[in-house]
């Protein structure tokens, strides 16, 4: 796994101009000290402006999952005001049906229990 970095080769590229200009001497080193920082001020400015470029990108992304997730809640919302629905009419049938049972005098069961109550009262 040998892989340069950009740093690497910024340093390997400085390197090898000052080995390039040796007979400077002292104006290479005043050159190195007076512009040294500002152009290690400008490269880490970069590498900042790029990793916030990457941190909006996933805010972004995660905007648009959001914007997704609400759009799943309301069709849920609507699928369950739907199934609130049918299940206040499939209790209010149920109760129809029980009371129809109820009260029906065509039911053997019910003709039966309605005579034993009924003889019961007149006790």
């Amino acid at each position: 796994m040998n892989t340069i970095t950009p740093e690497l080769h910024a340093i390997s590229v400085f390197i090898a101009t000052l080995n390039s200009v040796k007979g400077w001497g002292l104006p290479t080193v005043f050159i190195a000290i007076s512009f040294g920082p500002w152009v290690a001020m400008l490269i880490i400015s970069y590498y900042n402006h790029c990793r916030f470029e990457t941190v909006v990108r996933m805010y972004e992304k995660s905007i648009s999952n959001n914007d997704e997730m609400k759009e799943l809640m309301n069709g849920f919302r609507e699928m369950a005001k739907d199934y609130k629905d049918v299940l206040i009419r499939s209790t209010q049938a149920s109760l129809r049906v029980e009371k129809a049972i109820g009260t029906s005098a065509y039911c053997p069961v019910e003709r039966e229990r309605r005579k034993t109550s009924q003889g019961r009262a007149t006790r």
